[in-house]
C-alpha cells in the first residue's frame, strides 16, 4: 500500500494521547488520519465507509459493554483491514473469529517503535483481508 493512500482512524478519548499518535504517524509519512473521541464516532464512519478503513488504532478504554455489539458488527462486515487495540483494559476479539489483522499492545499508549512495526505490517500486507492475529509486546 502507498503511504499516502492509507486511511487511519485514531480512537482515543484523551486529546494529548490522540495528538501524540497522530504526530508519530505524521513523522512516518502518514497524513490521511482521522482522530476521533469515541468508539461511537468511529463506528459510524467505519459502518458507512464505501471501502474498508485501512487501520483503526483504538484505546481499549473507549470500548464498553454497549459497544460490544457494534464492534461485533464491524468485524463481521469486514469494514477495516487492520486494527491495533492498546491499553490496560482487555478486550477479547478472538471470540468473533476476527478476519482482519488485529494487534494487541499491552501499554497505556503505543510508542514510536510499536507504531513503526505496525505500519510496516500494514504496508507489507496485500489489501485483501487475511486471518491472522499478532501480539505486539511492550517495549
Amino acid at each position: 500500500m502507498n503511504k499516502k493512500n492509507i486511511l487511519v482512524l485514531i480512537i482515543e478519548n484523551q486529546p494529548l494521547q490522540r495528538l501524540h499518535i497522530e504526530k508519530t504517524l505524521n513523522s512516518l509519512g502518514y497524513f490521511r488520519i482521522q482522530p476521533l473521541n469515541s468508539f461511537d464516532e468511529a463506528a459510524t464512519i467505519i459502518y458507512f465507509a464505501t471501502t474498508p478503513v485501512d487501520l483503526v488504532i483504538l484505546n481499549a478504554s473507549c470500548l464498553s459493554e454497549q459497544n460490544d455489539d457494534s464492534m461485533n458488527c464491524l468485524i463481521q462486515r469486514r469494514n477495516f483491514r487492520h486494527a491495533l487495540i492498546y491499553g490496560e483494559q482487555k478486550f477479547n476479539l478472538m471470540r468473533y473469529g476476527v478476519s482482519t489483522l488485529v494487534s494487541f499492545l499491552d501499554a497505556a499508549l503505543p510508542d514510536y517503535l510499536s507504531i513503526c512495526s505496525l505500519m510496516d505490517s500494514v504496508n507489507s500486507t496485500p489489501e485483501q483481508n487475511h486471518i491472522e492475529h499478532s501480539q505486539v509486546q511492550k517495549h
